[in-house]
């Protein structure tokens, strides 16, 4: 059962969705600042979001919306190095597997990759379950892209994460075909590397993996 609070220092305005990058399905949307502050009790939030999103969920939603999503890591791809010196940034990419057996490709970069290396290192040979909050979506690369305020939990107690144990195991046990993961994969650097244009960051390495197929 839920529990009442009084808050002040709100704003209700109306959702600036694109512009938040929230995916909100509401005429009006309620905003924190620091001006913020809860009557006498404290809030304790929960450690992981109650719901998550399937990937189809994932796919209808507009670009840059924030999405929360569990899934199995069945490829894990090397490390990248995106941009030009000095601002060039580290970059790895990985395939998550949901319930339904959609894929979606996550790109990992800043503190989430290197603050995490070792896990996401063992995360393809054990087909780590991971469960990630605030991806960003991105529609022009097609994947989603952790931010700031992304946070990573590697084989978490969470009943979505139970759910998938079972196919995990299948999966480390070899009684399901992962052929299907290559082709997906394989398909999406040939898009990229033939739809973004040669001034795009990124346009080499998908070019390089396109080739390497």
């Amino acid at each position: 059962m839920g529990r009442k609070y009084i808050i002040h220092g709100v704003t209700i305005r109306p959702n600036f969705e694109e512009v938040e990058c929230r995916f909100i399905n509401h005429t009006y949307e309620c905003s924190f600042s620091a001006r913020t502050f809860v009557e006498s009790l404290s809030l304790e939030f929960p450690r992981y979001p109650k719901h998550l999103m399937s990937v189809h969920e994932v796919m209808r939603c507009p670009n840059k919306t924030f999405v929360d999503i569990v899934g199995i890591v069945v490829q894990y791809d090397d490390h990248q190095l995106i941009g030009r010196h000095p601002s060039a940034e580290l970059y790895r990419e990985v395939t998550f597997m949901d319930i339904w057996g959609k894929l979606i490709v996550v790109g990992i970069s800043g503190g989430n990759l290197i603050q995490n290396s070792y896990r996401w290192s063992t995360t393809e040979g054990n087909k780590s379950i991971v469960l990630a909050t605030m991806l960003r979506k991105n529609r022009k690369y097609g994947n989603l892209e952790t931010s700031s305020y992304t946070t990573l939990a590697f084989n978490p107690d969470h009943p979505s994460a139970r759910a998938l144990d079972d196919i995990r195991q299948k999966i480390i046990g070899g009684l399901i075909d992962m052929e299907f993961v290559r082709e997906f994969i394989e398909k999406r650097w040939d898009l990229l590397a033939s739809g973004l244009s040669t001034n795009d960051p990124r346009h080499k390495m998908y070019t390089k993996k396109a080739r390497s197929m």
